[in-house]
């Protein structure tokens, strides 16, 4: 029945709202929008996702279960940390400079995070979950690294520092799109990351 999909017709339209979101963010689009894009009718996004705000908080859902499994299952089974967390970096620098033009550039939650529907409580704590997630899966790795605990005060500030340094890429990548300079700066931030959580001066 239209308005009342299975789980599987629910996520694809969920899917496909994250990246019209993600491409025009929450206040720039509109429910006639959500509606073509989905193939739903408004009761259906109303009654089955709780409406544009719940559909967003879904979309943020979706998206990040979809970033920990591409980005961070990879740092869990690498046998050789420093290396994983080089191509974890890598990941990301080609999608942002990638041209599919399919799926959006840069981050999905780096951007709702500069926009005003960060100020919304719970937008702001989806958000916030999100890069918790990438800090864990960064300290875990971190510590491999190092040979410390992942709960130490080292890795978990080693962790912060790699996560700004991908708020920093993802700017940098549109002022000075270079994927060798990018590389570069990647590769030190985790040098750099990887002496701290070791605790070398």
């Amino acid at each position: 029945m239209a308005g009342r999909p299975q789980e599987c017709d629910r996520a694809e339209a969920v899917r496909r709202a994250a990246l019209q979101f993600w491409r025009t963010g929450l206040e720039g689009t509109s429910v006639d929008d959500l509606v073509a894009t989905t193939g739903m009718n408004r009761f259906g996004l109303y009654g089955e996702l709780g409406g544009k705000k719940g559909l967003f908080l879904k979309a943020c859902d979706a998206y990040s279960r979809e970033s920990a499994e591409r980005l961070l299952e990879p740092l869990r089974t690498a046998p050789e940390p420093v290396a994983a967390l080089k191509q974890f970096f890598r990941l990301i620098i080609d999608r942002q400079l990638g041209d599919d033009a399919a799926v959006p550039s840069g981050c999905f939650m780096a951007r709702t995070l500069s926009q005003e529907a960060a100020t919304d409580p719970e937008i702001r704590q989806a958000v916030w979950a999100h890069f918790k997630r990438l800090e864990s899966g960064l300290a875990q790795t971190l510590a491999r690294a190092a040979g410390c605990s992942p709960a130490s005060a080292r890795a978990r500030t080693a962790a912060i520092l790699l996560l700004n340094t991908l708020f920093g890429l993802l700017q940098t990548a549109r002022l000075h799109p270079s994927k060798s300079v990018l590389n570069r700066i990647a590769d030190a931030a985790v040098r750099d990351a990887v002496q701290l959580c070791r605790g070398d001066s």
